[in-house]
């Protein structure tokens, strides 16, 4: 895999994982993201899952507004972890590629889509049982 691409593949796997392959146990004892975190997540989500042809540092631009809506409206909990998220972004958009296999990033991108899914109702709206 060449290094322009592991950012966008870090990314999208940790989405699928984070997003998909864990169960909520239960309720969070975290609080409930705002709605503007959540719906910002639904949209990352969303333009992850969809197969482009466009080089790494362009998918970074392309997903750098929904990461910085993230980061401006996340949790507390989670609110370093978002813009560590967006800052990577936005210097993979710029060229940057020391940010692909840096594993700060790497756990603030799986925080982050683990606090998405876990707060913002992904797991009941997959099963049916509502959600946002």
């Amino acid at each position: 895999m060449r290094p322009g691409y592991r950012l966008a593949a870090v990314v999208t796997v940790a989405g699928v994982i984070a997003l998909a392959g864990c169960k909520d146990p239960g309720k969070s004892s975290l609080p409930t993201p705002s709605k503007a975190f959540c719906e910002a997540a639904v949209k990352y989500d969303t333009a992850i899952q969809k197969v482009t042809k466009a080089d790494q540092a362009q998918r970074a631009r392309d997903q750098l507004p929904l990461v910085e809506q993230m980061a401006d409206n996340a949790p507390a909990d989670i609110r370093s972890a978002a813009r560590t998220f967006a800052d990577a972004l936005r210097r993979r958009a710029d060229g940057d590629t020391s940010v692909v296999d840096s594993p700060s990033v790497t756990k603030a991108v799986n925080d982050v889509n683990r606090r998405a899914g876990n707060g913002c109702g992904f797991y009941q709206s997959q099963s049916g049982e509502g959600g946002m």
